[in-house]
């Protein structure tokens, strides 16, 4: 089995960490298809202005097209996306 640090670091998405890996085969193009779930790998919440919160407004997920790896040329991640409710700045979309 390969190591956690190795598969989060050729992901390289910082701040997160990979907890699943998905594979299949896609229905749209007939190719290999890869999922990425990812997960925040500290706590702490982040404004754009920059104040850090210990919880969130609430939180949806996203999935976003990564590059191609290996044979799997149709490749996705999948992480939580947070909204703070900022005193300063209002109900604000955490930057990944």
């Amino acid at each position: 089995m390969v190591k956690q640090e190795y598969i989060d670091q050729l992901v390289g998405v910082q701040g997160y960490q990979v907890i699943a890996l998905h594979f299949g085969e896609g229905t749209e193009s007939g190719g290999k298809e890869l999922v990425i779930e990812l997960t925040k790998a500290k706590g702490g919440f982040l404004c754009h202005c920059g104040r850090e919160f210990d919880s969130y407004y609430d939180c949806s997920w996203r999935m976003v097209r990564d590059l191609p790896y290996g044979p799997y040329k149709r490749s996705w991640l999948a992480f939580p996306q947070f909204r703070v409710a900022c005193p300063d700045c209002g109900v604000v979309t955490e930057e990944l």
